[in-house]
């Protein structure tokens, strides 16, 4: 089966929205994720191979931002291109935009000890706040040394 096809059977239009909803894989950050083949062909992001498959290749360095702000849509009348800036722009207009956490020494402390006591990455950041790619940079000592 081409990956086109494997792509086409994994969305679901929804009716009221317009949508074309994605209920093949999903990553942590909530947006679809499609196998291209063998484990060597790599993944890619279902809204950029939407984009991809109905409008033509995506130039380096834009991205593929969603008209909808759904992020499991594939509906390529819902999607066009952008830059990062343009990106960023559209999640602040939508109200996305997160403020950075301002955690304190003892907060990092709890977290890094969570994490040497094996709580996971989502659980820790629920507890916080945050969402898993803080806890990560903590973890990883990129924040807060």
């Amino acid at each position: 089966m081409t990956v086109a096809k494997r792509f086409e059977a994994q969305y679901m239009p929804e009716p009221m929205s317009g949508c074309w909803l994605w209920i093949g894989a999903v990553v942590g950050s909530g947006y679809g994720d499609l196998k291209l083949g063998r484990r060597e062909d790599g993944r890619i992001s279902a809204h950029r191979f939407s984009y991809e498959l109905h409008h033509g290749s995506i130039p380096k360095g834009l991205c593929v931002l969603h008209r909808c702000d759904t992020k499991i849509c594939v509906n390529p009348d819902h999607l066009f291109l952008g830059t990062r800036n343009d990106n960023n722009q559209d999640m602040i207009r939508k109200g996305r935009a997160r403020t950075r956490a301002k955690l304190t020494k003892t907060q990092v402390a709890e977290i890094r000890a969570l994490l040497v006591a094996g709580e996971s990455l989502r659980k820790i950041g629920r507890r916080f706040g945050l969402s898993t790619w803080p806890v990560i940079q903590i973890r990883d000592g990129k924040t807060y040394r």
